[in-house]
This record gives C-alpha cells, structure tokens and sequence, in this order.
C-alpha cells in the first residue's frame, strides 16, 4: 500500500459561490494517513484516517477542570482535576486567596492532572485553571465552583476502638509482658494519626484509615499510651487510645536512675542487628550512641532454660565518639547501684557480679536457680524468663552523675557495641 505524508490538524471545508478549499494543518507536524477519506456533502466536513492514533484539534489549547464533588462541608479536603493539551505555564488560582497544592505553577504536561484541596471555611469557592498555549499566543482558562454541602444533618463520623489484650480498658502488667494490641476503624476514609507514649515508632508509623481488626504486638517495658485519632473526608473525627500500666517493683524505690539523667527505653530485640532475643543465638551484635547524661534501659527475658550468656562490650569508633561507660543488669531501668543477693531466694533486683565499667570487658549472666559461689562471684545471675534491662551510661563511677562523654564535637554521640558472644547450656 502506497503511503502519503500529509499534515493534519484544523479540518475545515467550506463553500460558497466563488471557491471551495480544503486546509490541512498540525503544527508543522507529519501523520501517514492510509488512504481512506471522505467528504461529507451535507456538512463539508472531511474525515481522514490516520495509520496511528493522532491528536487532532484546533489552533488553541484544551483545558477542562472537574473536582471529585461540587458539594463539600467546611473545610472538607476534595479532589480537583483537569485536563490540558498543547498548554504551557498552567497556574491554579482561587476567589478565595491561596490553597494549598493549587494556588501555584500547575503541572502542564499534556494528561489529565488531580491534587487534593482543602476547600476553606467559606464556600462557595471558585477554582480556576489557566494556561498558555503552544498553538498560539492565547490563554486558555476554566473554573469550577464548589458550594456547601446542603444542611441534611451531619455524615456519618469515624469509628476509631483500640485494645489491649482483646479489652478496651486500660490494664496493668508486669514489666517486659508482651501485650497484643488490636484497633478497629470504620467509616473512615483518609489516613489516621497514630501516636504513642513514650515513642513506639512502629506504632507511629501506621497510618491506616480502615480496617475491620488489625493485630499489633508490643513488648511493655514501662507504662505507655497507645491512640489513634481518624477524621475523614466530611470532616468529622473521633480517636481512640488505651494505656498500659507497668506493675511497679517495690525493690525499684531504692534503685533509682542516676540523678539529672534521662532514660531511653528499648527492647533488646530490636537493638539488634538480626532482631534476636536475649539467649537465643551467639552472634547477636548492636552498634548505638547515647548522648550525655542520657542511658539507655534495654528490656529482656531471662532465657527459660539453663543457660550463661555472655556480652562482650568495646568502645564503638566508626561515626561515634569514643567513651568510657557503665553497665548493669537488673529487673530495674536506670540501676547502676544493683547489689547482688546473697541469699538463693534472689530477692534483691539483682543478684552476682551484674555491673561492670570501662571500655571493653566482658558481662556474663546465667540463668539457673542453683548457683555455685563461684558462679555468683563472677557472673550475674539471672530468674528464669523473668523480665531484667540491660542498662547502659556514659559515666564510669558512682554516683554515676558525671558523664564520661564529650558529644559536643563531631559525632554528636558516644558509642557503644556489644556482642553477644556465647550461649550455650550450662552444665
């Protein structure tokens, strides 16, 4: 089949009693056409197939706008869309004064375009769309007007439940229990605020803004408040939150956190490299910093078996600033005074050798319930799952108020790396 080049596009036909004349034009750009043409006596139109798909229109640009409603309630955040073809320089303006996400430079690229809009606390509101066009020199513009929802009574508000353990009332438990949390969003449809005290990042991170039941796993290391809070596209909110108590230990009253310093509370899992519990491989690994007057409490179960740990503890070099720091192991955050029980009931926080300073040494624990007096001399020993804190500061002697840390430099943090070396079953 033989192909013609030609250039298409304002089609115009007309007639009249001296002449008749046909125009082809695009832009100065070429389309292979396939032949099949026809002439239209009633109209004078021409109609021309094209081999592809062509865009064919007049000497001007193409814009229309549609938002997802006209109507909306105060304040209620929308869709706007538009369209444009062989438009430049697009810009969004308002009657209203600025909008975010519209009253500026507007994508221009030939497409359909959507941005969400907040439409204010006084409606109606006009959007407007204006852009120049590649054809020529005109300026080609549309608007749309959004009005006030009509006063049929309010839409229907978000329903936000959170609970703890399957109970939507506020609980108690032991320090390191491990509590299922579950949240229940209906009605909603834009994503909600998830917040957390003390900060749970996992838990800030969601952002869910439906769900019949969600399950969320949290380890509980001091009292904490979990909450949500959903507002959706009519502007209508509604929050949730439970709290989650610690049962305090009466022996922590006189083992208190060094004075004038502020603790950073963790889970021992999730400061490692491979997220492993305490006891359960020999190659766990954590690099961290710790600004000045600050420690850091690492939460952890005791291993339920029969079984010695042991920490290996240096001065971590790479992006940190080097330090002395303390350690200790007790079922009290913040304890570095932990005094080691002399009796086997073990009723102290702590009961062996569970505290030691410097740059590098080595931390054993073991679980058991019968220790040697030897075992006791050299190691900490450690209840069987029952819940302990790593505890770890920047300061090498009691009263442990002065900091062994200069992070006012570069790196702004002291560092610290330990290793869990070896486990193994004791004997």
């Amino acid at each position: 089949m033989i192909m013609k080049k030609t250039t298409l596009l304002l089609l115009a036909f007309s007639v009249n009693v001296f002449a008749t004349k046909i125009i082809f034009t695009n832009n100065n750009e070429q389309t292979d056409i396939d032949g099949n043409a026809s002439i239209d006596i009633q109209t004078g139109n021409v109609l021309v197939e094209t081999t592809t798909p062509k865009l064919i229109v007049g000497g001007n640009a193409i814009l229309s706008i549609f938002p997802s409603t006209y109507e909306a309630n105060l304040n209620q955040t929308i869709q706007m869309s538009y369209t444009i073809a062989n438009g430049e320089n697009c810009v969004g303006t308002t009657n209203r004064g600025s909008v975010t996400n519209w009253t500026n430079s507007l994508n221009s690229s030939d497409g359909t375009h959507s941005v969400n809009v907040n439409v204010g606390s006084i409606l109606p509101i006009i959007f407007t769309v204006s852009c120049d066009s590649k054809v020529n020199s005109n300026t080609v513009t549309d608007s749309v007007t959004i009005i006030q929802k009509a006063a049929t009574g309010p839409g229907t508000p978000p329903s936000v439940t959170v609970r703890a353990n399957g109970s939507a009332s506020n609980t108690t438990v032991t320090q390191g229990s491990s509590v299922n949390l579950t949240y229940i969003i209906t009605d909603n449809d834009m994503a909600c605020n998830f917040t957390s005290s003390p900060l749970n990042t996992s838990w800030n991170a969601l952002n869910s803004s439906t769900s019949s039941t969600s399950n969320f796993p949290v380890t509980i290391n001091s009292s904490s408040t979990f909450s949500i809070s959903c507002t959706n596209s009519d502007g209508l909110t509604d929050s949730d939150s439970i709290s989650i108590s610690v049962a305090g230990n009466p022996a922590c009253a006189s083992h208190p956190a060094p004075s004038g310093t502020t603790g950073i509370n963790a889970a021992y899992a999730s400061m490692n490299d491979s997220g492993g519990i305490f006891g359960q491989s020999h190659a766990e690994q954590a690099t961290f910093g710790i600004d000045e007057n600050k420690y850091y409490a690492i939460a952890f179960n005791a291993p339920t078996g029969t079984k010695q740990v042991e920490l290996g503890f240096e001065n971590a070099e790479a992006n940190f600033t080097t330090a002395t720091y303390s350690v200790s192991v007790s079922k009290c955050p913040g304890d570095f005074n932990v005094t080691g029980s002399t009796n086997s009931g073990g009723s102290d926080v702590g009961r062996g050798l569970c505290k030691k300073s410097g740059g590098a040494f080595t931390l054993r624990t073991i679980t058991t319930n019968n220790p040697t007096n030897i075992e006791e001399g050299f190691s900490c020993i450690l209840e069987a799952g029952q819940p302990y804190y790593l505890n770890i500061i920047h300061s090498s002697a009691a009263p442990y108020t002065t900091t062994s840390c200069n992070d006012n430099g570069n790196p702004a943090e002291c560092g610290v790396l330990y290793v869990e070396r070896s486990q193994f079953s004791k004997n």
